[in-house]
């Protein structure tokens, strides 16, 4: 709003003023959403705000909220109901105070409170809260995904289950929930459900007072939506193997990396590339899952280029030769530029410095897109496989895997200019090769 000017058009498209349209409702967002972000327990005061201003934007609009505002209006309904219930929550509250020893020695046992909030949030009460194995993956789209056909989760995927949990509630979410929360409260403590009712109380104290971190509420239920959604990802696998004549379990029971080469294989039919696409079409959780363990592994394999042995991967002089003299012909003047700046003390001026950097990446990928012909591609992949031989025979295992998986990969790429790794390699070779003619040139004017 306060980026608009009254007198501008307003955003929602009427062709009206922006004064004579939105702001006024603008503005009421704007105080209830502070109001929101006011709130305390038993602050009456603020739930009168908030359900007048609710009620005044139902009435304005006419309509269900928009979209956009579903969570402040949950949080806002929330805390009118949460007023009306505070009287008994904050009496099963008292009750429970005398069950605290108690619950403090089951939390001391992180393994059994796991699997106490576990059971507990498992319960039907909480199937309303519960994510889908499509939220928890549009979650990892954001934050980044584990890693598929593990057996026991590894520390890196944990992160990445973490980190998906909290993207998945914002700042309103959490105080909807944790109101939710507090006003199941009294049930359980009437049914003598103290250690349950402890645990409720926790999460919904930890879930406003510790936003950067996890719950025992929130922790159940991701790791509820991990297990479906890896079920439905192994039953998309399973049907989209079976569907290219595969056997599941054969494919289960391959190293990822071997795994990876059997799909890139596939790619070199073209009745089973079309087959395979549109598999892939079919089944959005795989798909996107997919994709992003070859994205990971592209990055991945730019280690390959900082080891010493990986000379043998370089581009040749016949290849590089045309490049170097590009690289001088349209950046020499600027080179110059900054290196008699840096010869005079004085500080390279930033545009150049900027303009250097991304001309240098231009050519860089024009290099890319021009010398990894199909045929280059293939005997690229060729030295990548006895790169691979090599860094397995001295123990390398990790940078073995990823030699071998790169080398399926470049084999098949039909958009060299796009692939980290081919990108990352003409650079190096590109780079080394200046280095190498700038210090010759400097040892012959030192002679000279």
């Amino acid at each position: 709003m306060r980026s608009i000017g009254r007198n501008d058009p307003c955003p929602c498209g009427s062709g009206r003023k922006y004064k004579h349209c939105c702001l006024r409702r603008d503005r009421k967002i704007e105080q209830l959403e502070r109001a929101v972000a006011r709130f305390e327990y038993g602050e009456q005061n603020t739930v009168k705000t908030v359900r007048r201003l609710v009620s005044e934007l139902n009435s304005e609009s006419g309509s269900e909220p928009e979209r956009e505002l579903e969570s402040l209006f949950a949080a806002a309904e929330a805390m009118a109901d949460f007023e009306t219930q505070r009287e008994a929550i904050e009496e099963a509250s008292e009750k429970l105070e005398s069950h605290r020893t108690e619950f403090e020695a089951l939390m001391d046992d992180s393994s059994s409170a796991l699997d106490h909030a576990m059971r507990l949030f498992s319960e039907e009460t909480f199937a309303p809260f519960r994510y889908t194995p499509e939220d928890l993956n549009e979650a990892f789209s954001r934050t980044g995904f584990p890693r598929l056909h593990r057996e026991e989760i590894e520390p890196a995927d944990m992160e990445a289950i973490i980190g998906a949990m909290l993207s998945m509630v914002d700042e309103k979410d959490r105080l909807r929930l944790s109101l939710e929360l507090f006003m199941l409260l009294p049930d359980y403590v009437d049914a003598g459900r103290y250690m349950d009712a402890w645990m409720i109380q926790l999460s919904a104290l930890k879930m406003v007072d510790e936003p950067e971190r996890s719950n025992p509420f929130l922790t159940s239920l991701v790791f509820q939506a991990y297990e479906a959604w890896w079920q439905q990802l192994t039953q998309e696998s399973d049907q989209m193997y079976r569907a290219l004549g595969a056997d599941p379990e054969e494919l289960d029971a391959m190293a990822e990396d071997e795994r990876i080469a059997w799909m890139e294989a596939q790619l070199t039919d073209p009745e089973k590339r079309a087959l395979l696409e549109n598999q892939y079409r079919d089944r959005s959780l795989l798909m996107r899952q997919t994709q992003a363990t070859l994205e990971d592994i592209e990055q991945e394999s730019i280690a390959l280029l900082e080891r010493e042995d990986s000379a043998r991967l370089a581009l040749s002089e016949e290849e590089l030769e045309p490049w170097i003299h590009t690289f001088f012909e349209r950046l020499g003047p600027k080179i110059v530029s900054l290196s008699e700046a840096a010869s005079e003390g004085r500080v390279p001026d930033e545009a150049t410095v900027e303009t250097l950097r991304n001309e240098t990446i231009d050519i860089v990928i024009e290099m890319t897109e021009s010398i990894f012909t199909p045929e280059r591609l293939r005997k690229l992949g060729e030295t990548l496989e006895a790169y691979h031989e090599h860094l397995q025979s001295i123990g390398e295992q990790e940078m073995a895997r990823l030699a071998y998986v790169v080398s399926t990969m470049v084999s098949h790429e039909e958009e060299p200019s796009y692939n980290p790794f081919l990108i990352m390699l003409c650079h190096h070779s590109l780079m080394d090769a200046i280095e190498v003619l700038s210090e010759h040139s400097a040892s012959v004017h030192s002679e000279t």
